[in-house]
């Protein structure tokens, strides 16, 4: 048996003294003088310093998220813990700010200041995701900071520019920390900024912002960037990348290593893990840690590497979600923007319960494709799912509200994955602006859906009195049945046998 002290398990004294260590640490560390994020009149973060509250930012992954009143150059900022988020090899905390509007077609440059005090060498990365819908549903990743190694007890800026797609109307910010050395972290944001155009908020101070920005920007960043920007983005990204990777990869590799290449074809299967490699809106560090060792659809290869394989935790937190979509279909076969929510962020279905959450993704795909989804934290549920219910707008009718309706022709069974046993899956077949796709624009197929059970039926108690007032309340009863019984001109039951 473990000693406890003062009440306390030695775990949870380990736990306190880190604690400690780490306001020791922050509190020995003088502050940074900078502009407050607050103060730049063109960032389009609300609650971007976290001055006395976390205000509309919400964790997406991790083990807790909290306040505190350290900061970077003012007091205020999120303390993000990861420690068994989802085990070894990593350990992954994610955080959304609060989604803001943005135009179509547009640059913009986007910033945050992270730290790791106990340096345990976290990766982390910024990703600027927008969206065609209003509120920041179902988000594209248009721009992402470098992946940035925190290997001093220091402030690092994270950040990067992105294009928002040609019909974006949203977008927020998402910081993804990750550590690959099997230890817990803490990491430290502040001053999360945005702004469209070419701006850097480091370069901003107090003095600047009061008298060059507010009289520059109001006049030239609305009229200057969207132009400029597609032009910019088009021309200099596409020429650039075709032309350095086919010419150096091919080269090398067959000449260099021709006998050590088949060995390592596993080693990097495991890409950065703040990395997207597949560009399915889910980093390769999440998706390294689905079922399987990250086959999460067992085809024998990493779901990290596969465009048109997605594997991400439920928001339930019921294990992973799979998503799988035949490879080689052209757009078809890219899956973008994967994410999860749960029922109570996109409305209300009483008729129905969701206990895996919801799962969406978009196919820039103008024809038809088969979806299949596994759920590997399904195999525990009473029963299986023989329902499969999607919130949006019914197409062909996309005027209408988007609502919780039930999806035909699905076919549900079980998929045995190495290490997780059977579970369910759900497979059925999308086609661009037929029913099914939530997205009114022609060429893309966006799908919110998962399995739904019929909800639990509510009884509703009612009071009952004590004991002795059922007694009372028999005996009344029962002298009230003999009294009508034997009345006059009522008729009496009585057994006798003939003389």
């Amino acid at each position: 048996m473990k000693a406890k002290l003062c009440g306390s398990s030695a775990e949870e004294l380990r736990f306190g003294g880190m604690i400690a260590i780490l306001m020791l640490t922050i509190l020995s560390m003088a502050p940074v003088a900078g502009a407050d994020c607050g103060d730049i009149p063109e960032n389009l973060v609300q609650n971007c310093g976290f001055d006395t509250n976390l205000s509309g930012w919400t964790k997406v992954t991790g083990d807790s998220m909290i306040w505190s009143n350290q900061g970077y150059g003012a007091p205020g900022s999120i303390v993000g813990n990861a420690r068994n988020t989802l085990g070894p090899p990593f350990f992954v905390f994610e955080v959304d700010s609060p989604c803001f509007e943005v135009f179509p077609s547009t640059q913009y440059s986007f910033s945050a200041w992270v730290m790791d005090p106990f340096v345990a060498r976290t990766l982390c990365t910024l990703r600027f995701r927008d969206s065609d819908f209003p509120n920041c549903g179902y988000l594209f990743e248009s721009g992402a900071s470098l992946v940035v190694d925190l290997d001093t007890p220091d402030w690092h800026q994270l950040s990067g520019t992105a294009t928002t797609i040609s019909n974006a109307i949203s977008a927020r910010l998402t910081l993804a920390c990750y550590d690959s050395f099997s230890a817990d972290f803490y990491i430290y944001l502040d001053d999360a900024f945005v702004a469209e155009g070419a701006v850097n908020p480091a370069t901003h101070t107090p003095t600047e912002t009061s008298t060059v920005t507010p009289t520059d920007t109001p006049t030239h960043t609305p009229t200057t960037t969207p132009t400029h920007t597609p032009t910019n983005t088009a021309t200099a990204t596409p020429t650039h990348t075709p032309t350095a990777v086919p010419t150096a990869t091919p080269t090398d590799t067959p000449t260099a290593t021709p006998s050590n290449t088949t060995t390592p074809t596993n080693t990097p299967t495991m890409g950065a893990p703040g990395a997207d490699d597949d560009q399915d809106g889910v980093s390769n560090g999440v998706e390294d840690g689905a079922p399987n060792g990250g086959d999460g659809n067992n085809d024998g290869q990493l779901d990290s590497r596969q465009e048109n394989v997605t594997s991400l935790p439920s928001a339930t937190g019921r294990g992973y979600i799979t998503v799988a979509v035949p490879p080689g279909t052209g757009g078809c076969s890219q899956l973008q923007n994967v994410q999860v929510t749960t029922e109570a962020a996109e409305g209300d279905d009483p008729s129905f319960d969701y206990p895996l959450g919801l799962v969406g993704f978009k196919l820039t795909c103008a024809g038809s494709v088969t979806v299949t989804v596994i759920f590997h934290g399904g195999a525990d549920l009473a029963e299986p799912p023989t329902t499969y219910r999607k919130f949006g707008v019914e197409a062909p009718n996309f005027t209408a509200a988007p609502h919780f309706y039930t999806l035909p022709g699905v076919a549900f069974g079980m998929t045995e994955i190495p290490g997780d046993g059977s579970v369910p899956n759900a497979t059925f077949t999308l086609t661009d602006n037929q029913l099914g796709d939530s997205s009114a624009t022609l060429g893309m197929i966006a799908d919110p859906g998962a399995p739904a059970a019929p909800a639990a039926l509510v009884v509703t108690a009612v009071p009952v009195a004590s004991l002795w007032a059922l007694v009372g309340l028999a005996a009344v009863l029962g002298a009230a049945a003999w009294l009508g019984l034997s009345a006059p001109g009522r008729a009496t039951l009585v057994h006798s046998s003939s003389s």
